[in-house]
């Protein structure tokens, strides 16, 4: 090793003699190697970084130098998006045990309103807002119409920016259970806002 630089979330910039590699330790990193092998091998998915090792609590990757952003970027990545969420697969869910340092059941479900609904549920109890978490999983089948491709691919279904929220809500109900404080008077408000 030449050197290391800590860059975030566990994560390390480290130069070795053979190149730059990025390496993570933590809880979840064998699911994380896990889903990013699932994710090289979807056809006309975004590139991801090779695994190059996973253990227990260690993963190194390839390291990923940051490209300028531009609106070719964007619309590629918008492109693959969509091709990666048209890959059909036999149920919502499975995948890793943890959000960051946040345990989560990764149980596969047999379709998309039953996992997030259960997802919800589940975050929700972290943080002490389950009982209305339970009333907007209860809604999610008619708040969220199947929605199978994107705007090249398909036309999203009217009232998609209204629905942002509520997959910005399973992010913040991990932040609220590890951190409390503003995260949770977020989580409220949609909540209230989808009850």
């Amino acid at each position: 090793m030449r050197s290391a630089r800590a860059v975030g979330g566990g994560v390390h910039r480290v130069r070795t003699t053979a190149g730059e590699v990025a390496v993570k330790v933590g809880v979840g990193v064998l699911d994380e190697a896990e889903g990013l092998r699932r994710l090289a091998r979807a056809p006309g998915a975004p590139p991801v970084p090779d695994v190059l090792l996973a253990d227990s609590d260690l993963l190194v990757t390839a390291w990923i130098d940051q490209q300028q952003r531009t609106a070719g970027h964007d619309e590629g990545l918008g492109r693959m998006l969509a091709g990666l969420h048209a890959v059909p697969a036999p149920e919502w869910g499975g995948g890793s045990s943890w959000i960051g340092n946040c345990r989560v059941d990764p149980a596969p479900r047999t379709n998309s309103t039953e996992f997030y609904g259960r997802r919800i549920i589940e975050l929700a109890a972290g943080c002490g807002v389950e009982r209305r978490a339970a009333a907007l999983a209860a809604r999610l089948p008619v708040l969220l119409p199947p929605l199978h491709a994107y705007t090249d691919i398909g036309v999203l279904e009217e009232g998609w920016a209204d629905r942002v929220e509520l997959f910005q809500l399973v992010p913040l109900l991990v932040h609220a259970v590890l951190f409390g404080g503003g995260y949770r008077a977020q989580v409220e408000a949609i909540l209230r806002r989808f009850t």
